[in-house]
């Protein structure tokens, strides 16, 4: 990524910091918030770790995976940060999502997990994105864990009564 163009994130970092490389924010959402309103910031460049979020894309903002704050924000193909989401809204859930992503937004190198509540009749969704024509995803994983059984059934209706049997014979 460009520096001059990045925000940073860390999971040891601080949403009170100013999203620098020496002071990077704590959470990939703060990251697109400032990016989004910066007006010169079109990237977000996330630290390898563990992101306890929900994450709302931002169109043309970018989110790529794959640094390392300890050895000075090197890249290396080994740096995967995970996004992890459980928390059910509305009937569902959705670890990251887009709306209306029509210029060029990245998506590299992250892993994103969904997990299932334990609520039946739970949709999950590691990702959705609508009308996300300008969306580019490479090198990511997208997963959604297994829903948790639903409710049972109500018992059937009785059969139909059966006809006359035949002649014996």
């Amino acid at each position: 990524g460009d520096i001059s163009r990045a925000v940073f994130v860390s999971p040891t970092g601080s949403n009170m910091n100013a999203g620098t490389r020496d002071a990077p924010y704590l959470t990939i959402g703060k990251a697109l918030s400032v990016a989004a309103i910066s007006g010169i910031k079109d990237q977000v460049l996330v630290d390898a770790g563990t992101y306890q979020e929900q994450v709302f894309l931002v169109n043309g903002v970018s989110v790529a995976g794959g640094y390392e704050r300890a050895l000075g924000w090197q890249r290396t193909q080994f740096a995967i940060p995970r996004v992890v989401w459980g928390q059910a809204s509305s009937g569902r859930v959705v670890a990251m999502q887009g709306t209306n992503i029509n210029q060029p937004t990245l998506l590299e190198q992250i892993e994103v997990e969904a997990q299932a509540p334990n609520t039946a009749g739970t949709t999950i969704y590691g990702m959705h994105c609508a009308q996300c024509s300008g969306l580019t995803i490479r090198r990511c994983t997208i997963r959604a864990t297994d829903g948790v059984s639903g409710v049972p059934g109500s018992p059937g209706s009785n059969g139909a009564n059966g006809g006359n049997g035949g002649n014996g014979g």
